[in-house]
């Protein structure tokens, strides 16, 4: 993982742990924020896909993929955006069945992992098997918006907590230190 993905890791775990703390603490008022947000990320990530086809992944075999992947993206963010109308029901159990479908995808990659050999995939099965197990409860308590809201916003926070952990693994501080002043002296 290069220094600037670290970075961006890191910002974004502490963005998404300070809109868990604001959902937790504010859970009528933050689900709209939180919202506001997701759908924002969402549409950046799907024109990001869409960019990256029209540079690269046209030329590509199954880069058809990556075009498909950023109108869905756009078109979730559009429909995220839409849903400050619908009642905070609807809203929390919209982002819980998107936690299930994250922890299901870790799970995935984690066994694509173990395939592979790689040495990490209890780590990449663990922050798959979270978001499914919180993804359940959250739908479980669907009865009770107040419920469904503190188990989301639990959620994100550990999904935070475990984003910035895995870009703090095995990082050369230094090196991550000196892309912020490079003028840095090694002593």
């Amino acid at each position: 993982m290069t220094a600037g993905k670290r970075i961006t890791d890191i910002l974004f775990g502490l963005l998404t742990i300070i809109l868990g703390l604001l959902l937790f603490f504010l859970p009528k008022e933050g689900i709209y924020v939180v919202l506001l947000v997701l759908a924002i990320i969402f549409i950046v990530y799907g024109v990001k896909y869409i960019i990256y086809f029209c540079q690269m992944a046209r030329h590509m075999v199954g880069g058809q993929l990556m075009l498909i992947m950023g109108i869905l993206l756009v078109l979730i963010g559009f429909f995220a955006l839409s849903l400050n109308k619908f009642p905070q029901k609807t809203i929390m159990t919209v982002l819980a069945v998107t936690l299930l479908i994250y922890g299901v995808i870790g799970i995935l990659r984690a066994i694509e992992a173990k395939k592979g050999g790689a040495k990490k995939w209890r780590f990449k099965l663990f922050s798959g098997v979270i978001p499914v197990l919180l993804g359940i409860i959250c739908i479980i308590f669907s009865t009770s918006d107040i419920a469904m809201t503190y188990v989301f916003a639990i959620a994100i926070i550990l999904l935070s907590i475990s984003r910035i952990s895995n870009a703090l693994r095995g990082q050369n501080w230094k090196k991550l230190v000196k892309t912020f002043d490079p003028h840095l002296n090694e002593e």
